[in-house]
């Protein structure tokens, strides 16, 4: 049952993540539209995080892809 509850829970990070990633690429490319140089630097560092931790929630999982 535990594991079942785990895999739910990681789940629903990656779930949370790939969501929060789509935010962020459509701030960037809003920030791109308005010529906003520091809003777009500023996603792509946080796009960066976001791909770090579902790296991690995939590697906690046993699935080992390239992002």
């Amino acid at each position: 049952m535990a594991d079942k509850s785990r895999e739910f829970i990681v789940d629903y990070a990656k779930q949370r993540d790939l969501l929060t990633m789509y935010a962020s690429v459509d701030r960037m490319n809003q920030h791109m539209v308005e010529g906003n140089t520091d809003g777009v630097a500023s996603e792509q560092h946080l796009q960066q995080n976001i791909r770090s931790n579902f790296r991690e929630l995939q590697s906690r999982q046993g699935i080992e892809t390239e992002l």
